[in-house]
């Protein structure tokens, strides 16, 4: 679920990250985007919380939620909102609220992208990021309104979060392992493309098991179908203390074929939060196949 590497950019979640080489990864762009994947409309809610902390990290727990919803089709594009609320607690019992509302439409084949994300800590509003971008032939053209008006042209090949989502269902359904893709979200200054890099277990199957999410919210899925599926985030324009490329965030969840995730671990460096699915909702009212598209 790409718009979760959006939490790190705010504030509260400004954190460390340690080095995992990914070598012989398939490189993705628009040209390799198969566009196989149909993506299911569906309202998916999570319970988070703290896994781990490391000393030093200042967190003594976080709980919290987390909705997700995506609607739309392949033919016309597809919508998605996101609400994640989060009560984190220091070791001397300060507590914070974070709470992070974003919302996207990405159009058919990934050729536009529209977004608007809020983070609010405590009630106040910290980091707010509105913008659009097309895809062009030779760059990805932004038009920023938020946090100030900006034009910006980033250049190679880019996908957005729906379609390199997409792309990750159709590389394993092919069975490739290793995907190595560059992202463009809109998050932090909505000026930054991140490096991504991608692994992607054995195909598998329910078989009965879970894996700790809610298990009629599972069942509700319509799709037994699903690989483990990690994914490392990286900021290019950044190093670490030998000169390696060290990921900003990484991402763990199980990604069933119809594009819902679950299972999820979230690996800021100095501390980690899972996420169970205790709610699904088929939002499903008009399939689209991308061959009409």
């Amino acid at each position: 679920m790409p718009i979760l590497k959006n939490l790190q950019s705010s504030s509260a979640f400004r954190v460390g990250a340690f080095a995992v080489p990914f070598l012989g990864a398939v490189a993705l762009g628009p040209s390799q985007y198969a566009d196989a994947a149909v993506l299911d409309a569906h309202r998916a809610v999570y319970d988070i919380k703290l896994l781990e902390a490391a000393d030093g990290s200042n967190i003594s727990d976080i709980k919290g939620r987390m909705v997700y919803e995506l609607t739309g089709n392949a033919c016309e594009g597809h919508n998605v909102a996101v609400r994640f609320i989060l009560l984190i607690q220091g070791v001397s019992g300060e507590k914070q609220v974070t709470d992070l509302q974003s919302t996207s439409f990405e159009g058919a084949k990934g050729k536009s992208f529209r977004f608007t994300t809020k983070t609010f800590v405590n009630d106040f509003l910290a980091e707010q990021v509105e913008g659009s971008a097309q895809l062009g032939s030779q760059a990805v053209d932004v038009e920023l309104v938020e946090p100030a008006q900006k034009s910006v042209s980033l250049s190679g090949d880019i996908l957005f979060p729906t379609q390199h989502l997409s792309s990750l269902i159709d590389a394993a359904m092919s069975g490739e392992r290793f995907i190595a893709a560059r992202v463009y979200d809109g998050s932090e200054t909505g000026e930054k493309v991140f490096d991504t890099a991608s692994t992607i277990g054995l195909q598998r199957g329910l078989g009965g098991a879970v894996e700790g999410d809610d298990k009629s919210a599972v069942g509700k899925i319509g799709e037994d179908t699903f690989w483990p599926v990690t994914i490392a985030y990286f900021d290019p324009t950044k190093d670490g203390p030998q000169g390696e490329l060290l990921p900003d965030y990484q991402l763990n969840f199980l990604l069933h074929e119809n594009g819902v995730s679950r299972s999820l671990v979230l690996d800021y460096g100095t501390f980690k939060m899972n996420g169970h699915l205790v709610r699904f909702e088929d939002l499903t009212t008009d399939e689209c196949s991308a061959s009409q598209g």
